[in-house]
């Protein structure tokens, strides 16, 4: 019993992943902008819900919300009409934000004051 709910679970893990795959095709093919698809987020969605790799599991939500504001940075830098050396230094400059802030907020604080 313990086996087919095991891969029950695993035919939706892997299910839950496509389908997220797809949605992100399905969104660059109905916008025709192929720069919807990231690779990044296809990663991460096989890496936690099919290989269900522990130290991604604990705080999912920290590992999909950091990649994605960056990929968003990334992608709105990308639309403006400057050089391609402007949009890589203000894109570096906008991504220092966020990932600042998820590095001191997992920091132990305890220690350091």
């Amino acid at each position: 019993m313990n086996s087919v709910i095991a891969k029950n679970e695993t035919i939706l893990s892997y299910i839950i992943a496509i389908a997220l795959i797809l949605l992100m095709v399905a969104a660059s093919v109905i916008l025709d902008d192929p720069e919807v698809i990231l690779p990044e987020i296809a990663a991460m969605a096989i890496g936690i819900w099919v290989y269900q790799e522990p130290g991604w599991i604990r705080q999912p939500s920290r590992i999909f919300v950091a990649p994605s504001i960056t990929a968003a940075i990334g992608f709105a830098i990308n639309q403006v009409d400057l050089p391609y050396l402007g949009k890589v230094s203000i894109t570096l400059v906008l991504m220092i934000f966020p990932l600042a802030y998820y590095l001191w907020s997992r920091m132990p604080l305890n220690g350091l004051l």
